[in-house]
């Protein structure tokens, strides 16, 4: 009786160091996103988001401007750096940038957005206000949980997505 007990906390323990093993998580060099995006493609290099780096809420867009002043909020509490949110940059601007900015289109709708992180410049193109949103809930999920102040690197790509649906949440 003990023999079978034994035996299945072995065979339960194997079970979960063989998921944990990285075969059911995000593989060296991919992108774990959820929902996943309908499209994303790796390039080479990272962007260095540092203590230069400038939030730019493109246009004079209210609502534009307070999704850019949350991001900056959000990103001082994970590094500890003061991001200033403006609506243009100089060229003789420094550090890296993050570009919001919205393209209506009708064809991909409203909460549909491109995100694309270069070496010196993170862009997310919005359909909308609602696009530019879900755009930097991706970009937060590139960033680590927690750091102890400090630059982080963003790899560099392109995410394309829009809804599937035209509904959100159950529907029975």
């Amino acid at each position: 009786m003990m023999r079978t007990g034994s035996t299945a906390i072995v065979f339960l323990l194997g079970a979960i160091l063989a998921c944990s093993s990285g075969s059911l998580g995000a593989r060296q060099g991919e992108i774990s996103i959820i929902p996943k995006p309908v499209s994303v493609t790796l390039s080479r290099g990272e962007f260095v988001l540092g203590s230069m780096t400038r939030i730019v809420a493109a246009g004079d867009d209210e609502e534009l401007e307070h999704i850019a002043r949350r991001l900056a909020f959000d990103l001082q509490h994970l590094t500890g750096y003061e991001f200033s949110v403006v609506d243009e940059i100089g060229p003789d601007e420094t550090g890296g940038v993050i570009l919001l900015s919205v393209a209506e289109s009708e064809d991909s709708g409203r909460e549909a957005y491109t995100l694309k992180v270069k070496k010196h410049s993170i862009e997310i193109v919005g359909g909308g206000h609602a696009g530019v949103f879900y755009g930097i809930q991706t970009l937060r999920q590139l960033l680590p949980v927690s750091v102890d102040g400090g630059e982080i690197s963003i790899p560099c790509l392109r995410i394309k997505d829009r809804p599937r649906f035209a509904w959100r949440g159950a529907h029975l």
